[in-house]
């Protein structure tokens, strides 16, 4: 009983979170998704908060999509509503509650982005689980090994001790997931690839971003 079951519970949520937002940021295509935003000439866009946010991507007349740029929140942008309209070429996104505030420039009266994102990972819970969440975890190749790991960490740090194989061990297991994220992604040799233009070609690359 030195480590209760809702301690357990909770460290196991942070560590999957955790591990979620590190396969994000290596770039596995990972628990990812589309929501198309309907541009009608508003100056923000509010969209539910995901883990992460892969790209933006404006649909042209053709059906093509053209990639925008991010504009970092704390960039101060020199456009108003009503100073600039057309297709949208840069955005900013900000946070508010549990949602996340997305603005495009030039300001688009009309057509479509879509946001393609990294939803949360469920909530971990021992009893049946409801809507969103889980009693089962499951990512590629065994990293759910971080999450146990992590979790033992937490136990002995919560009497105060360190355990040299445990810490080894925990390096070794993120080691092995940025190293099988990198083959998981990479089908040949790396090149450089700008797919904001509308004439790359997807064989320069197996997973553009």
């Amino acid at each position: 009983d030195f480590v209760s079951e809702a301690q357990w519970l909770y460290w196991a949520n942070v560590a999957n979170k955790h591990l979620a937002v590190k396969v994000a940021q290596l770039g596995v295509p990972y628990n990812q998704y589309d929501e198309v935003i309907t541009l009608n000439g508003s100056f923000e866009y509010s969209v539910v908060e995901p883990l992460a946010v892969v790209g933006f991507y404006f649909v042209q007349s053709d059906g093509r999509l053209r990639k925008l740029k991010a504009i970092h929140p704390s960039q101060r942008v020199n456009y108003t509503v009503t100073s600039a309209n057309g297709d949208p070429a840069e955005f900013q996104v900000r946070r508010s509650a549990s949602n996340i505030l997305v603005t495009f420039y030039p300001v688009p009266t009309s057509g479509s982005v879509i946001m393609r994102a990294i939803e949360y990972p469920d909530k971990l819970v021992y009893a049946t689980p409801g809507v969103g969440e889980s009693d089962t975890v499951s990512y590629p190749l065994g990293w759910e090994d971080f999450i146990s790991l992590h979790m033992a960490r937490n136990a002995l740090a919560k009497e105060e001790t360190i355990n040299p194989l445990i810490e080894s061990q925990l390096k070794d297991c993120e080691s092995f997931i940025e190293a099988s994220a990198s083959n998981y992604l990479l089908t040949s040799a790396p090149k450089i690839l700008d797919i904001s233009k509308d004439n790359f070609e997807y064989d320069d690359w197996f997973w553009p971003l």
